[in-house]
């Protein structure tokens, strides 16, 4: 998953501003691996990580909050999940396609912000490119992932 940050880090996309505060940090986080899986997701911590800059565990800690960056692999599924918190995202790159309880799919795309309520449930499918988010949970800055067997029909193709 690093190659996409690197390949973001080298196109000319999103803010010069995020990229420079992100370059700074490189080799001072470390990528969640979520080591957890259910036959129902295979795959996903060579799918998706997220780098916790701000937070509990992060490089800067604070309990209340925690704010950092996620990449999705292509063409991956994040299936229909939770958390215990509220969530904010900001799309640094890529698109993607969302889902929030029962509204429809919704593309989503660089320069984008998306929030989900607490224990709202959600998914995501990325298309082509990789997904890469600034993100920032509150309301319990620990917040695990809590998949759902919602089964969101109708998958953006």
């Amino acid at each position: 998953l690093d190659i996409h940050l690197s390949q973001y880090f080298d196109n000319n996309i999103g803010p010069e501003i995020v990229k420079d505060a992100l370059k700074s940090l490189q080799g001072r986080h470390f990528w969640t691996n979520y080591i957890k899986t259910n036959s129902r997701f295979d795959g996903f911590s060579e799918h998706f990580t997220r780098s916790e800059i701000i937070g509990p565990k992060g490089m800067f800690k604070h309990e209340n909050v925690n704010i950092g960056i996620t990449i999705q692999a292509p063409d991956f599924f994040y299936a229909p999940h939770v958390h215990d918190c509220t969530e904010l995202y900001f799309i640094l790159s890529g698109t993607a396609y969302w889902k929030v309880s029962d509204d429809p799919w919704l593309p989503r795309k660089q320069g984008e912000w998306i929030q989900h309520k607490e224990n709202e449930i959600h998914a995501m499918r990325t298309g082509d490119d990789p997904l890469i988010t600034l993100y920032a949970y509150y309301g319990n800055s620990n917040s695990s992932i809590e998949f759902c067997n919602e089964d969101f029909h109708g998958l953006p193709q």
